[in-house]
Formats: structure tokens, C-alpha cells, sequence
């Protein structure tokens, strides 16, 4: 009778323990559930950010690129209105000495 009395007393505890361990389990596989969640809305933020990133770099390299190709073609008018410029007042500079010129012989 004792031998049963200490054997209920046991199966008691060992269901208190199992029934304590799987209580812990499930706790545990709850946080871990919601950890590899979080991470997981991490890594996909992380990712909607770098697209992001990738997107704004890729607007931003559109627009130097439009920004090149402006300065360019001004420099080239720059360049065009410069020599423009420059054979107006060499052509200018040969009417005043032909003038001059006619000047000293009369």
C-alpha cells in the first residue's frame, strides 16, 4: 500500500512536471514565434527600404545625367556664341582699319 501511495504521489508529479514543462514549451515556442515574426517584418523593411534606396539613387543618377547633358550643350552654345563674338569683332576690327586706311590716302 505504500509502494502504491508513493507510485500515485510520483505519476502526480511527473504530470506536474510535464504538464509544467510543456506549459514552458509552449511559451517558448510563442516567443520564438513571435521573434522570427519581427524579424521577418524586419528583413522585409530592410528590403522595402534598400528598393527604396535603389530607387532614389536611380533618380538621382537620372537627373545628373540630365543635369550633364544641359551643361554640355550650354557649354557648346557658350562656345558657339564666343566665336560668333569673336569673328564679329575681327570683322569689325578690318572695316575700322580699311576705313583708316582710306582716310590716310585722301
Amino acid at each position: 500500500e505504500s509502494c502504491r501511495v508513493e507510485h500515485d504521489a510520483l505519476s502526480v508529479l511527473i504530470e506536474l512536471l510535464v504538464h509544467e514543462n510543456y506549459e514552458v514549451v509552449m511559451a517558448t515556442t510563442s516567443c520564438f514565434e513571435e521573434l522570427y515574426k519581427c524579424f521577418g517584418d524586419m528583413y522585409t523593411s530592410l528590403g522595402n527600404t534598400v528598393n527604396s534606396l535603389k530607387m532614389l539613387l536611380k533618380k538621382e543618377s537620372n537627373e545628373l545625367n540630365g543635369l550633364k547633358r544641359y551643361l554640355k550643350v550650354n557649354k557648346e552654345y557658350l562656345e558657339l556664341t564666343q566665336k560668333l563674338l569673336t569673328d564679329q569683332l575681327t570683322k569689325k576690327e578690318e572695316i575700322e582699319k580699311k576705313e583708316i586706311n582710306k582716310r590716310e590716302k585722301k
